[in-house]
C-alpha cells in the first residue's frame, strides 16, 4: 500500500508508470486532519493504482491549459469554473448508495459528485497549484432552509481568505450564469456553519466586480496546447486506458482472443500509420490518443511497455511462457537492459521500430539476427508480448478485487471466521497465501500451520457455486 498526503507528494516519490494498477494508494488530501483519520475516511481516500493514475492524468490535462503568467487568483478561479462546468451534482447519490465514488477524487473521472467530492477535488487541485486551501465540513441551509450536512472550501491568496462553494455554483457555471459563491457572497456565513472542531475563519468578501475582473479567458493566440505540456508518462496513461477500453469492448462483443487481436492491430496501426480508428472511443479513449499522443510518441510508449514486460518478468513468472522467451527482439532487449539500463533498451527498440536499425542494442545481443530476420514477424511477436503483458496486469488486478476480504484478514480470528462461514479451502487459502506473503508479525507460525490444517480439511466441493456467488 502506498500512502501520500496528496498527489503532489505521490508524484514526487513515484513515477506513475511504476505504480501497479492493482496497488492500493491512500491520498489523504483534504481529509488529512487528525479528526478525519478514522476507518470510514480511510476507505474513502483509498484508490486503485489505475484510478489514481487516471485522476492525475485528468488533473494534468486541466493544469496544462493554465498559462504560465497567470496569478493565483486566475488559477483558482479557472479551476473552480472547470470543476463546476465538468462535474454535475449526483441527485441519485443517496438512493444508489454510491457514498464513496461521489465524495472523493474519482468525481473528476465520473463527472458526478456530491458536496464532499466537489470540495475534496478543489482542495487537491489547489494543493497542486501551491495555493493555501482548506476543506471545511459543517452544515448549510439548502433551498428549504433546513440545515444539511455540507462541505465547502476556502482559499488564502495575498493574505485574503475567502469562502467558496463550488457545489452551489456548479449549476450556474454550467449555464453561464454569474458566479455567486467565489468569495463574493455577503451572506455566506449565514448559510454555512462550520463544525465546531473545524478551524474558524474571518472571511474577506470580494465584490462582484472583483470576481468579474479575474480574467480566466484563454485566447486562441495565448492558448497553451495541452499535448505540448504533458510528459510522456501522462500520455502513457492515455495509451494504457485506450488498450484497456478496447480490450473490454471487444472481449464482450467477440471474446478475449479477438479482443487481443484488436488491441494488437490498434497499436500497430497507430505506430506504423498514425491511424487511430482501431481503438474504441469508449470513455473518450480514441479521442485522447488523437489529441495527446503523436505517432512518434506512441513508438516510445510501446517501447517502454515492452521493456516493462521484460523487467517485470519475475513478478509474472507464472505467465512467462505466454511472454514468448524465444522472441529474438526480447532476447536482445533483455541483454541490453541487463548491461545498461531501461532508457538504453527503450531507445534501442524505438530506433529499431522507426529506422530498422539494431545499433542501439548491446554488442552481446545477436544484432545480426534482427537484421536478417523478417521485421514484420519480429514486430508481430513484440505486439503479442505487449498484449499478453497488459492482459497479465489486468488478471492481477481482477484477482486482487476478487480476493475475499483480503485487506481485512489481519488476524487469525478473522481467518477462522471466514473458514467457518464459507467452509472453503480456496477462500481460506487465498487469505493464508496473502498473510504469508505479507509476513504479518502478529500472526505466529503455529497459528498459520493450524489454519492451514483447517484449510486442508475443507474439501466440500458441493459449495463451489455458493462460494463463487459470494465472491461476485
Amino acid at each position: 500500500m502506498i500512502r501520500a498526503r496528496n498527489t503532489v507528494e505521490l508524484e514526487k516519490n513515484y513515477k506513475l508508470s511504476q505504480i501497479d494498477d492493482e496497488e492500493q494508494v491512500v491520498i489523504k488530501g483534504g481529509l488529512d486532519k487528525e479528526k478525519y483519520n478514522r476507518e470510514r475516511y480511510e476507505r474513502r481516500v483509498t484508490y486503485s493504482g489505475r484510478d489514481i493514475k487516471n485522476i492525475i492524468t485528468k488533473m494534468r490535462e486541466i493544469e496544462a491549459n493554465i498559462p504560465d503568467e497567470w496569478n493565483d487568483w486566475q488559477k483558482a478561479k479557472y479551476i473552480y469554473e472547470t470543476i463546476g462546468k465538468n462535474v454535475s451534482y449526483d441527485y441519485k447519490y443517496f438512493e444508489a448508495g454510491r457514498h464513496q465514488q461521489d465524495s472523493n477524487l474519482t468525481t473528476i473521472l465520473s463527472g458526478k459528485a456530491v458536496c464532499a467530492g466537489y470540495a475534496l477535488l478543489f482542495k487537491e487541485m489547489m494543493d497542486r497549484q501551491n495555493i493555501e486551501c482548506e476543506y471545511i465540513r459543517g452544515e448549510a441551509l439548502g433551498n428549504n432552509d433546513n440545515p444539511e450536512k455540507h462541505a465547502w472550501n476556502n482559499i488564502t491568496i495575498d493574505g485574503k481568505t475567502i469562502a467558496l462553494d463550488v457545489t452551489w455554483d456548479s449549476a450556474r457555471i454550467s449555464k453561464g450564469a454569474k458566479i455567486e459563491y467565489f468569495g463574493n457572497n455577503t451572506r455566506f456565513n449565514e448559510r454555512h456553519v462550520a463544525d465546531l472542531d473545524e478551524r474558524q475563519f474571518n472571511y474577506f468578501v470580494l465584490s462582484d466586480e472583483d470576481v468579474k475582473s479575474i480574467n480566466t479567458n484563454i485566447s486562441r493566440n495565448d492558448r497553451v496546447y495541452v499535448a505540448d505540456k504533458m510528459d510522456l508518462e501522462t500520455k502513457r496513461v492515455f495509451v494504457e486506458n485506450a488498450i484497456d477500453e478496447t480490450y473490454k469492448k471487444y472481449s464482450k462483443l467477440q471474446g478475449t482472443d479477438k479482443a487481443k487481436k484488436q488491441v494488437k492491430a490498434a497499436l500497430m496501426k497507430y505506430v506504423e500509420e498514425g491511424y487511430s480508428k482501431y481503438f474504441t472511443n469508449n470513455g473518450g479513449a480514441r479521442d485522447n490518443i488523437q489529441k495527446y499522443v503523436s505517432q512518434g510518441e506512441m513508438s516510445e510508449i510501446v517501447s517502454n511497455i515492452f521493456v516493462d514486460s521484460i523487467s517485470r518478468d519475475e513478478k509474472f513468472k507464472d505467465k512467462r511462457e505466454a511472454l514468448n522467451e524465444e522472441n529474438i527482439l526480447r532476447k536482445a532487449t533483455k541483454d541490453t537492459l541487463e548491461k545498461y539500463n531501461k532508457e538504453q533498451a527503450v531507445l534501442a527498440i524505438k530506433r529499431y521500430i522507426n529506422q530498422d536499425s539494431p545499433s542501439g542494442f548491446t554488442n552481446s545481443a545477436n544484432r545480426a539476427e534482427l537484421t536478417i530476420k523478417d521485421k514484420d514477424v519480429i514486430m508481430n511477436n513484440m505486439y503479442d508480448n505487449i498484449v499478453e503483458y497488459t492482459e497479465i496486469s489486468r488478471e492481477r488486478e481482477n484477482e486482487t478485487k476478487e480476493l475475499i476480504r483480503e485487506k481485512n484478514c489481519y488476524n487469525s480470528y478473522e481467518l477462522q471466521y471466514i473458514a467457518q462461514k464459507e467452509k472453503s479451502k480456496g477462500v481460506l487459502n487465498e487469505c493464508l497465501d496473502w498473510m504469508v506473503k505479507k509476513k504479518e508479525k502478529d500472526i505466529e507460525k503455529e497459528e498459520i500451520d493450524n489454519l492451514q490444517k483447517i484449510a486442508n480439511d475443507r474439501t466440500d466441493k458441493t459449495r463451489i457455486n455458493e462460494i463463487d456467488e459470494y465472491k461476485r
